[in-house]
């Protein structure tokens, strides 16, 4: 999904998106990234990941609130997908000792 939300300006200008779609992307990333997170914080108290995380969907709420529609949208959410996206594989290896 991370990776999904990086390319997701590149996709709209390929082929017709509705409006909302990025509004829609971020409602479902949330709720999930936020269990996730949470879960590897519980388990394993490594703050990198949860901070990194946390970062990342809040670059990603800030482009769809703030700046949706303008030129800033797109690295705000290239930015928050990265960082969201690198949080989660940090969980990962750290769930799975590497």
């Amino acid at each position: 999904l991370p990776l999904l939300l990086a390319f997701a300006p590149t996709i709209a200008v390929a082929a017709w998106v509705p409006e909302d779609l990025h509004l829609w992307l971020v409602s479902v990333a949330l709720p999930i990234s936020l269990l996730s997170l949470g879960g590897g914080w519980r388990s394993r108290r490594r703050p990198v990941p949860l901070v990194l995380g946390s970062t990342g969907l809040l670059f990603l709420l800030t482009a769809v609130v703030a700046f949706g529609g303008t030129t800033a949208d797109a690295p705000l959410t290239m930015l928050g997908s990265v960082a969201l996206g690198y949080a989660h594989i940090l969980n990962w290896k750290q769930r799975h000792g590497r």
